[in-house]
């Protein structure tokens, strides 16, 4: 059971945070069809540590893994923009959040920033809910001047003020205009967990997870609805 409890809870390794400014569950409207093109999927050990000269820095990226997946939607971007933070529909996009809780910092021209509280749950089952779970607390932001120019851009972090269950969970959420009621979409993450597993396949779970992040975002826009 706790070798089965250490690959599922590993399974968050690309899983992402777009939950973490969702709040309650909110109903959706009529379902759409979403065509998705070009999905490119890509999950590697971080390389770029052989060259940091900072120690700190340099052990906080060995062992991490960098993540992302890519792909292009049938939805114009500002309808992405519009209901980006509808209540509760940010919550259905990173799988496996089981409770969270953001708290907004600060709003100016340029940018909004969050403090934001997730627990992270492996299992779906009343029996198992407990087992694996970890928290991570985060910092937040919405690149308000960047949507001017027909780009989406999330930004999270570790917050380095408190004591987190991960030793690395980070990442970015774009979303670019192409200007013909397309969308290019684009989760990139960097996560080095705490749970023994070997590497292969912290890999594969890590390109597993990111392909359901997708799956997750087109079923989100999907609900969307006209």
């Amino acid at each position: 059971m706790k070798f089965r409890t250490t690959i599922l809870a590993l399974a968050l390794v690309a899983s992402g945070s777009f939950a973490a400014l969702a709040e309650d569950a909110a109903p959706m409207g009529g379902k759409i069809d979403v065509d998705v093109d070009g999905v490119l999927v890509q999950a590697d050990w971080n390389s770029s540590y052989l060259d940091e000269t900072d120690a700190t820095k340099r052990a906080a990226l060995k062992d991490s893994i960098e993540g992302s997946v890519s792909f292009m939607v049938d939805v114009p971007f500002k309808k992405i923009v519009k209901h980006m933070q509808d209540v509760g529909t940010l919550g259905k996009i990173s799988p496996n959040i089981v409770a969270y809780k953001a708290d907004k910092v600060s709003e100016n021209d340029r940018e909004i920033t969050y403090k934001v509280t997730e627990t992270l749950a492996p299992f779906r089952f009343p029996v198992l809910s407990d087992l694996g779970k970890t928290k991570v607390y985060l910092d937040l932001s919405i690149n308000k001047a960047a949507i001017k120019d027909g780009r989406l851009v999330v930004d999270y972090q570790l917050d380095p003020t408190k004591e987190n269950d991960w030793k690395r969970f980070e990442g970015h959420i774009y979303a670019v205009d192409t200007h013909n009621g397309k969308t290019m979409v684009m989760v990139a993450t960097s996560t080095k967990s705490s749970y023994n597993l070997m590497g292969a396949m912290r890999l594969r779970l890590a390109k597993h997870y990111l392909n359901k992040t997708k799956d997750n975002i087109v079923k989100w826009l999907e609900g969307l609805g006209n």
